[in-house]
């Protein structure tokens, strides 16, 4: 189910900053949303501003005590396990947490979310909250953790879906009290829009539960009309290679915006 991504600033960083230029040129001549700027891989030399110790931690905050190279648990879907991809190198999660600098143990599973725990494969009992628990009883110790997807949810009421995010959280902080955990919600072609349609209500309910959002769809979807053909597999869904690198160019863009 799971797999080690040593974390080290290489050639996935390279490639991460070619294509948010390439992205970014070629979203000026389709009308298609620039990306944001290029990520850094240099540790950020900002300190916190004091806090009233009343208000919650910012988002650059719950990052800021994070060691160099934190070890990072990524669970998530078939979008984290890289299904359409060329290997498991070239799934965004092993992509962003080598541009990172995450030691990450990468747990993908296709078919799972919030409240599916029925994998592709048949295996059951793997929603996320219950894939935590067994990180946790494994005695698995993490500075940070990712929760990704929502797509698989879309049979779900939006009650469920709700209570099952704030249940994932809430499984972490038990797990590990002062790791941060970031909530990475859906994101695919546009053709699968309806199965999106709780990608509100994952960003809002991680928020509430004080975890640091990052929402692909938003007010515009990272993979929109103007770009999905380059990033489609094929099946209408997943992702290709450059799909990938995309979004985790994305995600690491948002990260290290957070960090600087």
């Amino acid at each position: 189910m799971s797999s080690q991504q040593p974390g080290r600033a290489g050639s996935w960083a390279t490639a991460i900053a070619s294509v948010l230029s390439v992205i970014t040129l070629t979203a000026c001549a389709t009308d298609a949303p620039a990306a944001p700027p290029a990520p850094s891989t240099a540790a950020s030399t900002h300190a916190p501003a004091a806090r009233p110790t009343t208000e919650p931690p910012t988002d650059a905050e719950l990052l800021a005590g994070l060691p160099p190279e934190p070890r990072v648990l990524i669970v998530g879907d078939s979008f984290t396990e890289g299904y359409g991809a060329s290997g498991p190198s070239a799934a965004w999660a092993a992509v962003a947490a080598e541009s990172l600098q995450w030691r990450a143990t990468i747990d993908g599973v296709g078919g799972t979310g919030f409240t599916k725990d029925v994998a592709t494969d048949g295996r059951q009992g793997l929603d996320y909250r219950r894939r935590l628990e067994m990180h946790a009883a494994a005695g698995e110790q993490y500075d940070l953790v990712v929760l990704q997807g929502g797509l698989n949810d879309w049979q779900a009421t939006r009650a469920a879906e709700v209570a099952n995010v704030r249940a994932s959280v809430a499984a972490s902080r038990r797990a590990w009290p002062d790791a941060p955990v970031i909530v990475f919600g859906p994101s695919s072609p546009p053709a699968t829009v309806d199965a999106q349609r709780y990608a509100s209500a994952i960003a809002s309910t991680g928020r509430a539960a004080g975890a640091i959002v990052v929402d692909p769809v938003g007010t515009r979807a990272w993979i929109n009309e103007a770009n999905a053909a380059r990033f489609d597999v094929g099946d209408g869904l997943h992702l290709n290679d450059a799909g990938y690198l995309f979004l985790a160019a994305r995600f690491v863009a948002e990260i290290d915006a957070l960090e600087d």
